[in-house]
């Protein structure tokens, strides 16, 4: 396209990351937009002014970048919930993400839409019936290896603390206090009752207290 007399011929100039190519016929308030090619290899549409003033010097690329910088140099996310190895999820891009976070805004959406999330996971469990039982299957293998031999005290215990969970109501749980996942033994020892939501946010994290934790007594009956 030919440019207008008065226009700057920006071709083959730099702005930062991106060289102008070449002018198009579009406008953006009477503003010429350019074709760039960015050093990491995308092209992408520009308005003149962006790139003369300084606004727009790449892609997007370089906006990602300085944004993984930044964040890899946090060490708490928002809530101030630490990032260590144990509570950080790294995306593929480097961004990272605070699982406590995570968990408790997953926990607030399936509060707010219970019956579409039930439903959601019920049309998801159909349709994947092999890879749900294989899960199953692998979480009570791996506990029944880490069950040690338990007497007839110790067994009741067991069965004490999951009758009291399920008297308490469905928004009570029984959890290992070090998760099985980590290497925690299936023993009364290492059994609390927890909120639904508790269990859900600490998920297998070794250092999470719950706020409401119920501990049983060999031979308790009742809370």
């Amino acid at each position: 396209m030919r440019l207008h007399l008065n226009a700057k011929n920006l071709t083959d100039r730099s702005f930062g990351l991106l060289t102008a190519i070449g002018p198009t016929d579009k406008r953006s308030n009477a503003k010429i937009v350019w074709i760039c090619r960015c050093q990491c290899g995308n092209s992408v549409e520009v308005v003149s002014s962006s790139l003369t003033s300084g606004k727009t010097k790449s892609c997007g690329c370089l906006r990602e970048e300085l944004r993984g910088i930044h964040n890899k140099m946090k060490t708490h996310c928002p809530k101030e919930h630490p990032y260590n190895e144990e509570n950080t999820y790294t995306h593929p891009d480097g961004r990272r993400e605070c699982r406590i976070c995570q968990r408790a805004s997953s926990t607030r959406y399936r509060d707010a839409y219970r019956d579409k999330c039930r439903e959601h996971g019920r049309k998801w469990n159909r349709r994947n019936r092999p890879k749900c039982n294989a899960i199953l299957a692998r979480y009570r293998a791996q506990k029944r290896d880490q069950t040690p031999e338990l007497n007839l005290d110790e067994q009741q215990l067991v069965s004490e603390y999951y009758y009291f969970a399920q008297q308490l109501g469905s928004n009570w749980h029984v959890d290992h206090v070090i998760p099985v996942a980590k290497g925690g033994l299936h023993h009364p020892d290492n059994l609390q009752i927890i909120t639904a939501e508790d269990n859900l946010k600490k998920s297998d994290l070794l250092d999470y207290i719950p706020e409401i934790r119920i501990k049983l007594s060999r031979g308790q009956r009742s809370l």
